[in-house]
């Protein structure tokens, strides 16, 4: 899955997430960096080109264990105690993300150290994920003039 697509989830979530948050904008920007975070295992994404990663690309496969909930949920709690106020947009970032590969034909290890995969039909930058990104950004519109009505 395409990181413009991974965003537009994550988006949507957010705006769900809206109405209930004290911060909405910064909780939403934390999520969108948060959703990132799984693909630093693999040299071609955004953060995972930083050499400082390389060592971490060299013990994981891409698509392995940071693709997993059980990952994702270790790391959400782990946070709840260090720094809680970023538990939840790492939660909303990082598990979007997770979703969003989810459909794709690559797919993901769900529950690490489990290797039962579960993919989608998706191809990663194919017509289908077009489509799956535009869709998106028309839903986090309406839900974005949604939470203005609420709150004008």
């Amino acid at each position: 899955m395409l990181m413009r697509t991974h965003l537009a989830l994550t988006l949507v979530f957010c705006l769900v997430l809206a109405p209930y948050l004290v911060h909405p904008l910064i909780v939403t920007a934390l999520a969108a960096g948060f959703t990132s975070l799984p693909d630093i295992d693999s040299a071609h994404s955004f953060f995972g080109k930083r050499w400082f990663l390389r060592p971490l690309q060299l013990i994981t496969k891409h698509r392995g264990m940071l693709h997993s909930f059980t990952l994702c949920i270790l790391l959400s709690f782990l946070f709840a105690f260090i720094l809680p106020i970023l538990s939840l947009p790492l939660f909303v970032g990082y598990s979007s993300h997770l979703l969003a590969d989810s459909t794709t034909i690559e797919g993901i290890t769900p529950f690490w150290p489990s290797q039962k995969k579960i993919t989608g039909a998706l191809r990663t930058g194919g017509k289908r994920e077009i489509f799956l990104f535009y869709g998106l950004l028309g839903v986090s519109l309406v839900l974005f003039l949604r939470y203005l009505y609420l709150f004008s």
